[in-house]
């Protein structure tokens, strides 16, 4: 029999190249049939629909698993309604091309004001380093080439199978990127209970996808609607050998604790999520982060998340009851004055599509309403 299995852990290379998989070859045709549409190109085509009229489904995770060729369809769809551009724009959504997955991701404020106070302590900090004089003057330009990348896509070939020919693509809803790099060194993933499972895939693609080079994947979990309960979890890269063979594996460094309790009352206020310097930057930059006094690092306390979350949850509360401060409704004698049409929208393809549609219900009455019963039970 064998002998047990021996696995060592190896510093990380200090850096890796990889290439972007080829686009489409304009050989592959896209369906030309899009009369009959399957029900997941009919349930996304629905949501997208929804949101550009202003009304966005209740379910922040929304999983739509595709047929194959479904994705294309959907495309051409976007695109006749004058859709694609507004999608690209305003929606958020992953899409994994092995799976056939689209995951559409819709916020609420609660979601949106805490991971922003998360961000904004995290830049406050990256900010003190950049204005830091009595250091490694090399520490505060390091700090300065790091921004913000917000919510913006992130494309991860590491894991694209060859016949796929797409990455996947992810939008998290933060990140944060070395100005030269490919990609961010820290990704933050907040999420409610639809989107908690798939936590863990989703740090596994980031971190796989990316081939080591986001180096830090945080969740955290605030799930308010069934309990208070509200917790931490990180991940990051683990290089080794095992049986003589160099893997690239993730490891979990922390699995879902509490800062608040299922009950609402704060937990683990000693504990903390810690950053370094390093973190943020590419693996080929980090070598200048190799020792303590170069590489500051960051810890936001388990207490100022459970005070953001409270803010975020209150903040909610009034805006969905509508009696914050402000006018509740226009002066007595004041009308809404809205602009003309332009000649461009007129005559977009969306607005082109919604006149004919309604030419075509104006017809189908009028034809409905010269019809006598006789005439309609003889056809």
């Amino acid at each position: 029999m064998p002998g047990p299995s021996r696995r060592t852990s190896t510093p990380p290379p200090s850096a890796h190249t990889t290439s972007l998989p080829s686009p489409p070859d304009s050989s592959e045709k896209t369906p030309k049939d899009t009369t009959r549409l399957s029900s997941p190109v009919i349930q996304a085509l629905e949501v997208i629909r929804a949101c550009r009229r202003g009304y966005p489904p209740d379910n922040q995770w929304i999983k739509i698993c595709f047929l194959p060729g479904d994705y294309e369809i959907l495309q051409q769809h976007l695109r006749e309604e004058d859709l694609w551009g507004y999608v690209e724009d305003k929606i958020r959504y992953d899409w994994n091309p092995q799976t056939r997955e689209l995951i559409y991701r819709m916020t609420t404020p609660v979601h949106d004001v805490f991971t922003a106070r998360v961000v904004e302590e995290i830049l406050l900090w990256i900010n003190s380093i950049r204005n830091c004089t009595d250091i490694d003057p090399r520490i505060p330009a390091l700090a300065s080439s790091i921004i913000h990348r917000s919510t913006s896509r992130i494309f991860l070939p590491g894991d694209t199978v060859d016949d796929t020919k797409a990455s996947p693509k992810r939008s998290p809803d933060a990140a944060f990127i070395h100005i030269n790099a490919n990609f961010p060194g820290v990704v933050i993933e907040t999420s409610f209970s639809q989107k908690r499972k798939d936590l863990p895939k989703l740090a596994e693609d980031y971190i796989l996808g990316s081939i080591g080079n986001i180096a830090v994947v945080i969740g955290l979990d605030i799930e308010y609607r069934k309990t208070k309960q509200a917790t931490f979890s990180m991940w990051r890269p683990e290089w080794g050998v095992e049986d003589g063979v160099p893997f690239l594996g993730v490891k979990q460094i922390a699995d879902s604790e509490d800062f608040r309790t299922e009950e609402g009352a704060q937990a683990n206020a000693l504990k903390s999520v810690t950053l370094s310097l390093s973190d943020f930057l590419p693996p080929s930059v980090r070598t200048t982060t190799d020792e303590p006094t170069t590489n500051p690092s960051l810890s936001i306390s388990f207490t100022k998340l459970f005070g953001w979350l409270g803010l975020s949850e209150a903040h909610h509360q009034v805006t969905e009851s509508r009696t914050g401060e402000g006018l509740k409704c226009l002066p007595a004698g004041v009308v809404l004055r809205k602009r003309a049409m332009t000649l461009e929208e007129m005559l977009s393809p969306g607005t082109e599509r919604r006149f004919r549609e309604l030419e075509e219900q104006a017809e189908e009455r009028v034809m409905g309403g010269m019809m006598s019963p006789t005439d309609m039970g003889g056809r």
